[in-house]
């Protein structure tokens, strides 16, 4: 009966270390404000640590402009599809604005 405790204690242990190994691989939150070509807007928080083609994700889910057909940029700036945000420029706990363009 102890080994299936010890054996439980353990499954909980590893489960608390590999989330706070994804918290950690993941970042803080930042939060986009999406700038649509139709003048609207819209806010969403992500890791920084997630990657711009999750974020078109997330985008087309909110505007219907398929990933295939957004640009995204900061500054002026295209974000690159493989990269993670914060590699894009933008910091944990920032509040950054995001231009849509429909390609």
């Amino acid at each position: 009966m102890e080994l299936g405790a010890d054996l439980e204690n353990t499954k909980n242990t590893f489960n608390d270390l590999k989330h706070a190994e994804e918290v950690q691989e993941q970042g803080k939150d930042a939060t986009l404000v999406f700038l649509l070509p139709n003048g609207e807007s819209f806010r969403a928080s992500f890791k920084v640590g997630v990657t711009v083609a999750y974020v078109k994700l997330v985008v087309e889910k909110n505007t219907e402009i398929p990933c295939s057909k957004q640009i995204l940029k900061i500054n002026g700036k295209a974000l690159i599809d493989p990269l993670s945000i914060i590699d894009c420029g933008v910091q944990p706990g920032s509040i950054t604005d995001v231009t849509i363009l429909e390609a």
